[in-house]
């Protein structure tokens, strides 16, 4: 049998083919952000929805199998970083995250043309706030109430710099309006995507809130490799980004990601 394996192997090696097939071990968020993941009416995070259908393209254009984890976000970057995983799929750019993940770059910086996605953030409050934005500065905050953000978003550190303070105990996007409608914080710092999936489960909580526009900012969105990645897999980190975009613009998930962005 040790005969027969040896022998297969080299066949294998003589041919140019892996004597396994090549996994990448993925990681994606662990709550819903519609249409990206969607979950059931308890919240369960279902096998559905537009990151489902990437992956499943992404394995077929390379030949690679998807192996999905779905943990919080900072978890996510902390096995990507001890290399228990391979990618994080869509996560934006933050210097101190290329000392152990890989971007695609193009001079010096992270190329937009190769992201994933572009998501907007924007600013949630009470139907009845009175405060004003106006696009770079949110006026009229009570003193000693911050604003709120997820945890493990980094929104967070954004709004930090720009000399806001930040609530950002907890993760899940229910629990942080909660506080905003307890009036904990006083304003909440929302992917839009995220938001609306949200008030779709909640029709209850719409009338009591409001978005104020413009958004506060908007973010490109990658697949970031691991770094130990470059060495371990058969396809190169522009290889991924190449069949990454490529999956992006294809018909078949572009058809799907109209259909779950319908117009006016």
């Amino acid at each position: 049998m040790r005969r027969l394996t040896a022998l297969v192997l080299t066949v294998l090696l003589a041919l140019g083919l892996p004597a396994r097939a090549e996994r990448l071990r993925v990681c994606l968020g662990d709550v819903a952000n519609p249409p990206y993941r969607l979950a059931d009416e308890q919240g369960k995070l279902l096998r559905r929805g537009l990151d489902f259908l990437f992956l499943d393209l992404l394995a077929l254009r390379t030949g690679v199998e998807m192996e999905p984890a779905f943990l919080p976000a900072k978890r996510c970057l902390l096995e990507l970083k001890s290399g228990q995983l391979d990618a994080v799929l869509s996560i934006s750019h933050v210097p101190e995250r290329e000392d152990f993940g890989l971007y695609p770059m193009r001079d010096g910086q992270p190329d937009p043309s190769l992201a994933l996605r572009t998501q907007r953030y924007y600013w949630y409050v009470l139907r009845e706030s009175t405060l004003h934005w106006d696009g770079r500065q949110l006026s009229g905050l009570p003193e000693r109430v911050p604003v709120g953000a997820q945890l493990g978003y980094s929104i967070a550190g954004v709004l930090r710099e720009q000399g806001y303070a930040v609530d950002d105990a907890v993760r899940a996007v229910e629990a942080n309006v909660e506080k905003l409608l307890r009036a904990r914080v006083a304003a909440l710092a929302l992917q839009n995507s995220e938001a609306e999936g949200l008030l779709q489960r909640r029709p209850e909580w719409a009338p009591l809130l409001r978005r104020l526009e413009p958004a506060l900012q908007e973010r490109p969105y990658y697949l970031v490799l691991g770094r130990h990645l470059a060495r371990t897999s058969r396809l190169s980190p522009a290889q991924w980004w190449a069949a990454m975009a490529e999956v992006r613009d294809s018909t078949e998930y572009r058809r799907a990601d109209q259909a779950a962005h319908p117009g006016p």
